[in-house]
Order: C-alpha cells, then sequence, then structure tokens
C-alpha cells in the first residue's frame, strides 16, 4: 500500500503494534484535523462550538461512510459506539411479544447480549444462544434455532474473541426466509475487509471507529437498510430531523414550540440519529474515511488477510460532547432503565473478559451498580471529557458565586442601557425572575431581522456582535446572553452598533 505507516500512524517508530481489535493507536491524519476543528474554534473570525449537525463535515461522514460499506447516503447516520445504537434498534424500534425469540451466539461481545438479557426480564422474550464449536459457529446450528417467531438474529460479523467471521449473507437469507430481522455489529470487520452490505441483504449494521477502522475514538457507522426504514417510527425523537418546511423556525415570527414543529421525521437514516457525535471527533472521522478513500479498502483487506495468512504459518506457539446527569439518590433503586450499558453490571471483579471461565451471558448476569452510572448511556468521548473536566476545574477556581454575582451584574447593566436606547425588554425585570439571558425587542419583527444582521456585520473599526435572534410563543426578539467574561463596555458596544443599525435603517 502506498503510505509510510510511520508518518501517518508516529507510535509504529516506537512499538510493535498488534492490537487493533482492541483500541488502534492515534493517526496523523485524524489527529490534525481534530486540530483544524479545534482552531476553527479558537481563530476563526466567527468560529464557535458549533453542533456536529450544522457542520458540512456531517454530511461527508455520512457521504463516506456509504461509500465505504457500498451503501446509499440515506441508509447512513452517524453514531457514537456500537452500544447506543443498539439499545436503540432493540429497545425502541423493535415491538416485542412474550414468546417472541432472539438469535445470537456465546462469541457475541456482551454489549448487546447484556441488553438482551434485560428483554428476557422485562418481555419474556425467549434468548436462543448458539454454542461455538472449536471457536466457530456453524451454519447449521443458527438455522435450526431461527423460526417464525425469532424477531432478531445478532452476529459479530467478526467475532472479538477468535476472529471467526460469518458468512452474513447466507446469515441474512435463512433469518430472511422467517421474516427475522438482523442486526450485524461490524466493529471488528469495517476497516479490515471490504462489505458489501447490499450483496449481503443486512438490515441493520454497526461499527465504531476507533478500531480496525484506525480512527479517534467518538464515532462511528448506523446503517439500515432503505425499504425499513419507514417502518421504524422511534419514541427517541431528535426534533433537528423533524420534517419542517424551510428548516429550523427559530427566527419565524410565528415560531411555537409544538405547532411549529408537528412534522414527520425526515425519511433517511437521520430520523435514528440519538445525537450523540461531537464536532472535533467528527472531522477526525471524516479524515479517517478520506484516508480509506486515499489507500483503497480492497488493498487494506488483501494486507490484513495476507498478514493473518503469515501469522498462521509461522507461528504456532500462540478522538460539543459533555454534560451532567443528576438523580435523587433514594430514586436511583426505583429505576431499572432498559438502556442497559454492560459496562456498569456489578460483576464481581470488574469485567471478565480475561477470565478462563468468561461467558457472555451468566458471567454479565448482575443488578447494575447502585449509583447515577446505571444511566449513562456511553455518549462521552475521551477528548471533550477532557475538556471538560478542565472546564469543571476553572469553575471550582474561580468560584460559581463570583460568576454568578457577574452574570446578574451585568444582566441588570444590560437592561439599563436598552431601555435607555429605546428598546422593550422582553426578559422579567425582576431579578429572581432571571439572570444574564435578555431578549429585547426594537419594536418589530422587521426591524429586529435587519438590526440582527447588521450586528452580525463588521463595522469600520469596530469588533461585530454576536447574539442570538430567537422566539417561540409570540416572544421573539434579540437574545444578549450577559456571561462572567462580559464587561460593561461589551455591553455598550452591543447598545452603540445597534443604535447605529437603527439609524441606518431609517
Amino acid at each position: 500500500m502506498s503510505i509510510n505507516r510511520e508518518e501517518e500512524f508516529p507510535m509504529l517508530k516506537h512499538w510493535v503494534f498488534l492490537d487493533a481489535a482492541n483500541a488502534m493507536i492515534p493517526a496523523r491524519y485524524w489527529l490534525n484535523a481534530i486540530r483544524e476543528c479545534l482552531n476553527i474554534y479558537e481563530f476563526a473570525p466567527y468560529g464557535q462550538a458549533d453542533h456536529p449537525f450544522l457542520t458540512v463535515v456531517f454530511k461527508e461522514c455520512i457521504q463516506r461512510a456509504a461509500k465505504l460499506i457500498h451503501a446509499k447516503e440515506c441508509e447512513i447516520t452517524n453514531i457514537y459506539r456500537v452500544m447506543t445504537a443498539a439499545n436503540l434498534i432493540i429497545n425502541d424500534l423493535i415491538e416485542w411479544r412474550k414468546g417472541d425469540n432472539v438469535v445470537f451466539s456465546d462469541l457475541d461481545y456482551p454489549s448487546i447480549p447484556f441488553i438482551l438479557m434485560n428483554l428476557q426480564k422485562k418481555k419474556g422474550v425467549e434468548l436462543r444462544r448458539i454454542r461455538n464449536m472449536n471457536g466457530e459457529i456453524p451454519m447449521d446450528a443458527l438455522e435450526k434455532n431461527i423460526d417464525d417467531r425469532t424477531k432478531l438474529v445478532c452476529v459479530n460479523r467478526t467475532t472479538p474473541w477468535c476472529g471467526f467471521t460469518y458468512d452474513v449473507k447466507e446469515v441474512c437469507r435463512v433469518a430472511h426466509e422467517h421474516g427475522s430481522l438482523v442486526l450485524d455489529d461490524s466493529i471488528q470487520s469495517i476497516g479490515a475487509i471490504d462489505v458489501d452490505v447490499h450483496k449481503d441483504d443486512v438490515d441493520f449494521l454497526l461499527t465504531g471507529s476507533y478500531k480496525w477502522q484506525c480512527g479517534p475514538e467518538g464515532a462511528g457507522i448506523f446503517y439500515i437498510k432503505e425499504e425499513l426504514i419507514d417502518d421504524f417510527d422511534p419514541d427517541f425523537r431528535n426534533y433537528i430531523w423533524s420534517e419542517v418546511p424551510g428548516g429550523i423556525p427559530f427566527s419565524r415570527l410565528d415560531h411555537d414550540n409544538l405547532t411549529s414543529w408537528n412534522y414527520p421525521l425526515v425519511k433517511n437514516a437521520n430520523r435514528f440519529d440519538m445525537g450523540v457525535c461531537v464536532t472535533p471527533i467528527l472531522f477526525g472521522w471524516n479524515a479517517t474515511l478520506k484516508f480509506y478513500e486515499r489507500v483503497g479498502i480492497e488493498k487494506v483487506e488483501r494486507n490484513v488477510r495476507r498478514m493473518g495468512d503469515y501469522c498462521f504459518s509461522n507461528s504456532l506457539s500462540g478522538p460539543e460532547g459533555a454534560g451532567i446527569f443528576y438523580i435523587k439518590e433514594e430514586l436511583i433503586d426505583d429505576f431499572d432503565p432498559d438502556f442497559r450499558n454492560y459496562i456498569w453490571s456489578e460483576v464481581p471483579g470488574g469485567i471478565p473478559f480475561s477470565r478462563l471461565d468468561h461467558d457472555n451471558l451468566t458471567s454479565w448476569n448482575y443488578p447494575l451498580v447502585k449509583n447515577a452510572n446505571r444511566f449513562d448511556m456511553g455518549v462521552c468521548v475521551t477528548p471533550i471529557l477532557f475538556g471538560w473536566n478542565a472546564t469543571l476545574k476553572f469553575y471550582e477556581r474561580v468560584g460559581i458565586e463570583k460568576v454568578e454575582r457577574n452574570v446578574r451584574r451585568m444582566g441588570d447593566y444590560c437592561i439599563d442601557r436598552l431601555h435607555e436606547s429605546g428598546c422593550r425588554v422582553l426578559t422579567p425585570v425582576d431579578p429572581k425572575k432571571r439572570h444574564g439571558l435578555i431578549v429585547y425587542t426594537n419594536g418589530s419583527y422587521e426591524i429586529d431581522s435587519a438590526v440582527y444582521k447588521k450586528l452580525d456585520a463588521s463595522w469600520t473599526y469596530m469588533k461585530p456582535i454576536k447574539v442570538s435572534f430567537r422566539g417561540v410563543g409570540g416572544i421573539i426578539g434579540i437574545r444578549a446572553s450577559c456571561h462572567f467574561f462580559n464587561t460593561k463596555e461589551d455591553i455598550d458596544a452591543l447598545v452603540e452598533s445597534q443604535e447605529k443599525a437603527r439609524r441606518n435603517l431609517t
């Protein structure tokens, strides 16, 4: 392959690395892409920590992922990790009845079996687990276990424990004869072999970005067969993917938080987007997908298989995404979530992957931990947590009491200055009913809209004023967010620029 491996993967200068099935070492292409994103945040004239779905990169990742697995763009959306999307499919999309069954194997990674055990307990679904024969799952055993009550067949296309790789096309043929769906966890395959979802006729395929895919931790592929998209109307609702005519209506005069959003979800895989990706990681994932386009997955697969053959014949001895979830302590035991994250099972002695008797059901058949981690959906990524931790440290150092005092002081000053300039403040004036988020109007929607556009443009020798224009329920205006870092000079600049804008309009 035409790459300089030590240039692309600098750690190979120092390591002999044979652990991509666990987590790949960093690659220069995605580290540089993440730095590019962070540079945009830091240095771009109008840079800000924007939502991933508002970036070009979100769409590019979908386009490149579709190309990688030979899918249509409408069949792909971005995810964080397999476990998150598997919970959506199993607990939200599929309707289960007592007596239904699901077929899987004892070689599956425990993230999905852990979800299935909860399904058995709460809905009476039968778990049909096929035992491996010398590290393989016999096709005839799989076929014997699939019947007309089988709702779902789960496979790890390549199993993480021994590398056995299914003939997924044959699995899908047998399952579909009985009306069953197939969920393919391909995290140990995508990036190593050329997968064609249409030739295999698979219904769902999930993968992460950080193993054989050689990308940053925190992104991946959610694939659903096009003809299935309209069959599923998820309870998990992401308002961004409502088919609102004309797009997000925040700045419309008639914006209403019910009627303006009362439209069906989009008719593509984005209706299943759980909003768990973060922008810097998508920059890195996009760079990873570009890398595969440049190198060619066929060449990658040939080299992977060649190295595997060589090993057999020559060795016989054997990187928006963080926040806070709070629940009152005495309520924790009252809730047993259907969303199951195997990491937070109270397995005695911890994760049992290295135990001789590790079993993907019995070793994990323990209750969830008795703290808020039982509700962890596994959607945070390491670089973002580093940043979030630093943010929390910053607040510890500064003191939230001092922050609040300055926020309120700036809010007071902003209201006074806006009143002086003839604006009508829509935010309650009573300090007990507000803080530093101040919404105001210049008298009409048309004037506010025009002033907002002028504020966002650069005046000669003046900085652009970054505010928002938002409304709902008949309350619409310009929104100034007065934070602890703002000064009276900032608010004076807002008022002066606004008065200048109004004069220019008249």
